[in-house]
């Protein structure tokens, strides 16, 4: 079908002239114009305060404001269509214009300075480490004012009686042991065994029935943890929480709690897929974006096979778009100079950024969790025979 010659596109043709003519009329020199208009509301409004009461004024004053609003608009509207099309002319192209953008990024994740308790500001590291350190020596370092006892409000709440304080200060005697020992049933004809290893397993029995009737004279029976709830109006945690992005569980971590990776290089991924994008764009965004989030996970975890594989899998359908891959994975995360395309292999990267950490305890790096680590795991042990204990972390355990 001969589009060239149609109807439509002969009408399109002849509007195409008069519509080029009123956007030179109405919206040339956008930013002139709306500078003029800007001006003019300025100059109106100094009018409008010498005489408040003039109904024109006013008038022309809306209709002045009315009017620099619009162009305003229009001019933003102009420079935003202008950098969209910067975008999708130079986004994907590996130009200085795409650096530039990758970097801005960048920066937007970045503190540029630290401010002082005295109100300056200090970019020097030796300074913010100090400010750091100060910190926390003043929040967990130092002992806080406890001011006296109030007797009155003491007096005013809950006390224990004399009768329930000598209890507590009483010693349990050989015949409450023999009375809870015989309420047990099934062991009174052998109360006058010996010391054998399983007398002493009833004896932690027996002191297990009488510790909480002591302990319930002085705290009762409410929730102790309720209470603190109450008392500070804080909600309850529960592991596994999100700190700095990243989860933090007391067991090993599953695949529900990589839900935020997923779904961010999803994000990315599906935005993508919507632009069109030449191969070597594609790259530049796996190579920047894509690894780069990824990274933040692989240098605080051992990610396991099957996370690793599934955004592998996400970033082969982006490259190729769904299609037969023309290149093995494995070849293209080989460096150039070996005819790869220079992408890092997610499994060697996170067993490298590891090794990092296990070099930073070997050298006793200066740094709060290097000595955290030395402090609570490896103690006085050579580095390099510690081994992990039962009660050690699964992270330390793989770690060794």
């Amino acid at each position: 079908m001969d589009l060239n010659n149609s109807p439509l596109c002969s009408k399109l043709k002849r509007l195409k002239s008069p519509l080029k003519t009123l956007n030179k009329n109405a919206f040339g020199h956008i930013s002139r114009r709306a500078l003029e208009a800007k001006e003019e509301y300025r100059l109106i409004m100094k009018e409008v305060m010498a005489d408040p009461n003039n109904q024109a004024l006013l008038d022309d004053a809306e209709a002045k404001r009315k009017r620099a609003n619009f162009l305003l608009d229009a001019e933003l509207e102009f420079y935003q269509q202008k950098a969209k099309c910067d975008f999708l002319m130079n986004s994907d192209r590996c130009t200085s214009y795409f650096h530039s953008l990758v970097k801005k990024n960048r920066k937007k994740l970045v503190i540029p300075y630290l401010s002082k308790d005295d109100g300056t500001k200090t970019t020097s590291s030796d300074e913010v480490v100090g400010c750091f350190l100060e910190f926390y020596q003043n929040l967990f370092g130092t002992t806080p004012y406890v001011g006296p006892i109030d007797e009155e409000i003491l007096a005013a709440g809950a006390t224990v009686p004399e009768s329930a304080h000598s209890r507590l200060l009483a010693t349990v005697t050989l015949e409450e042991v023999k009375d809870v020992v015989f309420d047990i049933g099934e062991i009174s004809p052998l109360c006058r065994c010996l010391w054998t290893v399983w007398s002493i397993s009833q004896v932690y029995q027996v002191w297990s029935l009488i510790l909480p009737n002591l302990i319930s004279l002085l705290l009762g029976s409410r929730d102790t943890s309720h209470d603190i709830l109450s008392l500070v109006s804080f909600p309850r945690g529960h592991l596994p929480v999100r700190y700095l992005g990243l989860p933090l569980a007391s067991q090993r971590i599953s695949e529900a709690d990589y839900a935020p990776l997923f779904k961010t290089v999803d994000g990315f991924l599906s935005k993508w897929k919507t632009m069109k994008i030449s191969y070597a764009g594609k790259l530049e965004l796996i190579r920047a974006v894509i690894q780069g989030v990824q990274s933040f996970w692989l240098q605080a975890f051992l990610v396991q096979k099957y996370v690793l594989e599934r955004i592998t899998s996400h970033c082969r359908d982006f490259l190729w778009g769904s299609k037969f891959a023309k290149v093995a994975w494995s070849d293209i995360c080989k460096p150039k100079t070996e005819g790869g395309l220079g992408l890092k292999d997610a499994g060697k990267w996170n067993d490298a950024l590891l090794c990092k950490l296990l070099w930073d305890l070997a050298a006793k790096k200066d740094s709060l969790w290097v000595r955290w680590v030395h402090s609570v795991y490896i103690k006085d042990t050579d580095f390099w025979q510690w081994q992990p204990k039962r009660r050690h972390s699964v992270f330390f355990k793989r770690l060794a």
